[in-house]
């Protein structure tokens, strides 16, 4: 994922929105059409790599605790791919459904948020939607994988279960949920910080 980030869209977009070559103002238009084709297909072929790859980031644990659940000791890269090969038809849909359903509509909710920080709200709004957008997709692949529920009744599930629990009797799980999202994400940020300064 890594590679594909730093290689592909980097280069992608670097050529694209770099600055002119030679005080040229007319570079961008002109790479554009020179390039026209290469450009949609490396974009398509960028697309569809880059969210083949999100949704193996995301299933990946999910068969792995799967077969910890089952109490297998030592599991082997090996097992992991015969779970995508078993599950091949649900990993489909599972890509399908995050990919033309789900990051859309979490594009859309999280640009929102994001647009709405030169108003300083936004900044707010970001620190609740980005953890409970990674719950969502989290908790989806969860039951989806490891349940008897389609893809639109594990997503249902996933967006109610952030907020009660089935029985409804306790209090929302949303804080808990929410707080812990929060503290890995900065965790995650520092550490990937340190490693960044680094380079």
């Amino acid at each position: 994922m890594v590679v594909v980030i730093v290689f592909g869209f980097r280069e992608f977009f670097g050529a694209l929105f770099g600055s002119n070559i030679g005080g040229q103002s007319y570079y961008f238009e002109q790479l554009l059409t020179d390039n026209l084709g290469i450009f949609i297909i490396s974009g398509i072929l960028l697309f569809i790599l880059s969210t083949a790859l999100m949704t193996i980031n995301f299933l990946f644990p999910v068969f792995y605790m799967r077969r910890v659940a089952e109490g297998n000791k030592e599991i082997k890269t090996d097992d992991i791919l015969s779970d995508f090969k078993t599950n091949g038809r649900k990993v489909l849909t599972a890509y399908f459904g995050l990919t033309f359903l789900v990051m859309p509509v979490a594009t859309i909710l999280f640009g929102f948020s994001y647009f709405l920080i030169i108003i300083f709200i936004g900044i707010v709004l970001v620190l609740f939607v980005a953890p409970t957008l990674f719950n969502v997709v989290t908790f989806l692949c969860y039951d989806y994988f490891n349940g008897n529920r389609g893809f639109f009744e594990s997503l249902s599930y996933a967006i109610r279960s952030q907020f009660s629990y089935p029985n409804g009797r306790e209090n929302s799980p949303y804080w808990k949920y929410w707080g812990s999202t929060l503290m890995m994400g900065i965790l995650f940020y520092i550490v990937s910080g340190i490693f960044l300064r680094f380079q």
